[in-house]
């Protein structure tokens, strides 16, 4: 099963990225990356990774352009659909967790990542989705539970 991100998924030609740059209905910014978005009449998303003129050399561009489609592509069921969504990214020293913790930085402060549908939970509706800042905090204390309630490992 192929997962990449399929043709009409993407946003190609010049005129379809300046349309969402002229007049964009969402913006959001964080360090190091910047989160354009304009409503659409399509039933799904379409997505483009936009780098700065002067960051770093081709392999750098198209190594940040990877990365941000993965976590665009792995995390796309908790945006709402009908929108074109364009990241500008900035250059600095920043890795795939760095990378993915900015763009739900930048979902969450556009308001895109509101609540997701849990399946075959009713009592249970809707939960919010988590920052990775919730669930690195909360691994982080994973080895601190044994001490706290006295067992030794």
């Amino acid at each position: 099963m192929k997962r990449s991100l399929t043709r009409k998924e993407r946003l190609r030609t010049r005129s379809e990225i300046a349309r969402v740059f002229d007049k964009p209905d969402i913006k959001s910014g964080c360090k190091g990356a910047k989160l354009i978005a304009r409503r659409s009449n399509l039933d799904y998303n379409r997505f483009a990774a936009v780098l700065v003129r002067k960051y770093g050399n081709s392999a750098e561009r198209n190594y940040a352009r990877r990365v941000l489609k993965e976590i665009y592509r792995t995390s796309k069921h908790i945006l709402p659909t009908g929108y074109d969504i364009i990241v500008v990214l900035y250059p600095g020293g920043f890795g795939f967790y760095e990378r993915k913790q900015q763009y739900m930085d930048l979902i969450w402060r556009a308001g895109f990542a509101k609540t997701v549908q849990v399946p075959g939970m009713a009592s249970f509706n809707q939960y919010k989705v988590l920052s990775d800042n919730h669930i690195s905090a909360f691994t982080a204390a994973l080895p601190l539970l044994p001490l706290v309630f006295g067992l030794r490992g």
